[in-house]
Parts: C-alpha cells; structure tokens; sequence
C-alpha cells in the first residue's frame, strides 16, 4: 500500500481530520499484512502501537482456567 491509498483510507476513516493532520499519520504509519490467528499484542508486554484493520477482523482475548474469554472484535475499517 503507498503513500496516496494510505492517505485515502485514513480520509474515509477520520472525515473529521484536516489533510495534514492524515499526511502526519500516515508518515508515521506503515502496511502490515498478518495471516490468521497471528498475535499483534501479547499479556503483559507494552504495546506503542495502534492499527486500522483493512480487511478481517481482530480478537481481543485472555485466558482464565484454561479458556478463553473474548473481551472485544474489530472488523474492517475499524481501529
């Protein structure tokens, strides 16, 4: 993904954003491209990231007694 689509998606993400506040993101951002059931954050581990799911969904989870309990989902165009 370059410069212009980034730009493009954060446009229709944050409508509210002037254009340099979306190009001041976007210089600091970068595509990334996960296959499924890969881990973004692990417990206990600081995180200085945020993402902007484009496609797919995103699970937010910790295990309790040996399950798993879902705290919350992130879909497409979501954060």
């Amino acid at each position: 993904m370059n410069n212009s689509e980034l730009l493009a998606r954060l446009g229709i993400q944050f409508p509210n954003l002037d254009r340099s506040t979306l190009s001041l993101i976007a210089k600091y951002s970068s595509y990334t491209e996960l296959k499924k059931g890969a881990k973004l954050i692990s417990e206990g581990n600081r995180h200085g990231y945020f993402y902007l799911v484009l496609t797919g969904g995103v699970k937010s989870y910790y295990n309790k007694d040996s399950k798993e309990v879902c705290m919350w989902f992130s879909f497409e165009n979501e954060i």
